[in-house]
């Protein structure tokens, strides 16, 4: 081959990389995306989009006011756009950054379940549970009046607002229970003052009522444990009689299910509601036997 041909090839193949390298240059990712976009929003994509990305957004025609606005949001992963979606619906209260980061957070749980416990509990509390992660049960429906609640089955940091000062009693603190309680027990304590010519519900104060998690933590008990507490769910309280009569302790023991309570130790009443005591009461049922019978648990 002569001089002049192999400078001829040469430059035909620097020409050949040069039309190359120009090419790659001016290549456009988005050319194929089928919506009209300014030039600072395909840079806006570009920056946060790798090529694979880009690719699934051209291929399954994403709009893009359905994910530009979220493309600067930490954690944010275009793959997910549809469970971003999916669980606003239940994260009403959150704005799209947040729904964004609890999903990622929680992503690798059962999607099913996820969904399930955000209508009974709020994204903190079910985010806390997650990530104690200590192999304990969350029971479903925390708002029920049959919630069981023990060292394996529990509630998380759930707090409820429905609470109420018991003032028809000599308590020596402020104790509160939950309001939905308050008439049946008065209605109950009533009961006892006319039938034994007493007051405060047969000479009785409340010396221990609803307790938040964090007062519950703050206790350092190893009878009871925070977000696996009847305390906490503000239908347990303790009573203490300041004039000792075993005859009005008995009625009250006696009677409390007509009421909605059942006795859980010598001086700790549960309130699970009028009809639900009636029943564990003619069935001689236990109220974690009616919890575990209803399957209202999972993890």
């Amino acid at each position: 081959m002569s001089k002049k041909s192999s400078v001829f090839i040469f430059l035909i193949f620097l020409f050949a990389c040069f039309c190359l390298i120009f090419m790659n240059f001016r290549y456009d990712s988005l050319s194929r995306y089928p919506y009209k976009i300014s030039e600072e929003k395909k840079e806006l994509i570009k920056k946060h989009l790798s090529e694979s990305e880009i690719n699934y957004i051209i291929e399954w025609s994403i709009a893009p006011n359905d994910f530009i606005p979220l493309l600067e949001y930490n954690n944010f992963n275009i793959y997910n756009l549809d469970k971003y979606e999916k669980f606003q619906k239940k994260l009403y209260y959150l704005d799209q950054a947040e729904v964004i980061n609890f999903y990622e957070s929680v992503k690798e749980k059962n999607e099913e379940e996820v969904l399930l416990f955000l209508d009974s509990y709020y994204y903190s509390e079910l985010l806390d549970y997650y990530n104690k992660n200590d192999g304990t049960f969350l029971i479903k429906n925390p708002n029920d009046l049959k919630a069981y609640v023990d060292d394996q089955y529990g509630i998380s940091t759930r707090f409820y607002n429905d609470t109420t000062t018991i003032d028809f009693l000599n308590n020596p603190d402020d104790i509160k229970l939950r309001t939905i309680l308050y008439n049946d027990f008065k209605e109950f304590c009533a009961v006892i003052d006319d039938k034994f010519d007493s007051r405060d519900c047969g000479y009785h104060s409340i010396i221990r009522g609803f307790m938040t998690y964090e007062e519950i933590s703050n206790l350092n008990s190893d009878e009871i444990i925070p977000g696996h507490s009847e305390y906490q769910l503000g239908l347990a309280f303790d009573l203490k009689s300041y004039r000792s009569d075993d005859e009005i302790k008995k009625f009250i023991n006696d009677n409390c299910y007509l009421y909605g309570f059942i006795l859980r130790n010598d001086s700790s009443y549960r309130y699970v509601g009028k009809e639900n005591a009636l029943y564990l009461k003619k069935y001689n049922k236990t109220l974690k036997e009616v919890f575990l019978d209803e399957n209202s648990c999972c993890k």
